[in-house]
């Protein structure tokens, strides 16, 4: 009985390949729905294949049949582009929930809106949290117990004992960030990881020497808390002292992003797009112009620092 399952399934893959939309049309249909603005567009480009969702036997026969099912997902690129142009996160919905996390998070981080990221699951929407949390500095503890709290259902749902360990870490680094904007060092305490808790410690007195010095388990764990430090005191030249070149760069980078706050409270909205366009160009960065809500203002943001440099 199972041959004919195999042979059936086989079938189905020739008929899935055959029906395929081509790249050339689902990028026209892309071009199409974000120039017009117009998300139902997105809906008629075909999805991408998912080859972890196939069934094995599915699976095997796709290898032993060399029958290649690649490409960009243009359909999600679409829903992101027009989501984020929108400032709509109710277009997130369409997308797969295992693959909305960026459009979410981005739209969680433009809107400076936290809750946004309960449209995410498992360990998507404990990054989500996190990340809101580091780029925005929001003081609440309560967000980082609910990173805590959060559920691995789903595709986590028997996740090995590690993946677990790491849920906690991401909770332990949002508690650190806000007991260090709080200069709380009884929220400190709270963190069950010695090793957190001495970064939590230091990082709230503005102990960079024990950051680089304390004997962590984790070199990741000494490069936290310099990140986290450089974030809290505004102070990229913590920046330099990390020893993982992708760490520094990310410090960097977040570093960078801290400094679009000064611009927060200007109004009308077209000076504070003005300011942040300005910081944008001092430190040659077009990142930071996603930092801007309206679509047309950050891209001639990204213009202005593309011309300066």
């Amino acid at each position: 009985m199972k041959k004919p399952i195999i042979i059936l399934s086989f079938v189905l893959l020739i008929l899935l390949v055959g029906c395929t939309q081509s790249e050339e049309t689902k990028e026209k249909l892309a071009r199409t729905a974000i120039f017009e603005l117009d998300e139902t567009i997105c809906e008629e480009i075909s999805a991408v294949v998912d080859y972890k969702t196939m069934d094995a036997d599915f699976k095997s026969d796709l290898f032993k049949s060399s029958v290649a099912i690649s490409g960009r997902d243009y359909r999600t690129e679409c829903f992101n582009v027009i989501a984020v142009r929108k400032l709509d996160e109710k277009i997130c919905e369409r997308i797969p929930i295992g693959d909305r996390d960026f459009c979410v998070e981005v739209l969680a981080l433009k809107k400076d809106n936290i809750s946004i990221c309960n449209m995410l699951s498992g360990m998507d929407k404990a990054y989500c949290l996190s990340t809101v949390v580091r780029i925005r500095l929001k003081p609440d503890e309560k967000v980082c117990e609910q990173i805590g709290e959060i559920e691995l259902t789903g595709r986590y749902a028997n996740s090995e004992e590690s993946l677990i360990k790491m849920l906690m870490k991401i909770k332990d680094n949002c508690l650190m960030v806000v007991g260090g904007i709080k200069q709380d060092i009884e929220m400190c305490n709270t963190i069950a990881s010695n090793d957190s808790r001495i970064a939590c410690i230091a990082i709230v007195k503005g102990d960079v020497e024990t950051c680089k010095n304390a004997k962590f388990k984790y070199s990741s764990d000494k490069d936290e808390c310099m990140t986290i430090m450089a974030l809290v005191k505004d102070d990229k030249e913590i920046c330099r002292e990390i020893s993982s070149h992708s760490t520094a760069s990310s410090c960097f980078k977040e570093s960078r992003i801290q400094k679009v706050k000064s611009c927060e409270n200007i109004k009308p909205e077209s000076e504070k797009n003005k300011c942040i366009t300005e910081i944008a160009v001092i430190e040659g960065d077009t990142n930071l112009c996603g930092q801007i809500k309206d679509y047309d203002s950050e891209k001639e943001c990204k213009v202005t620092v593309t011309s300066e440099q």
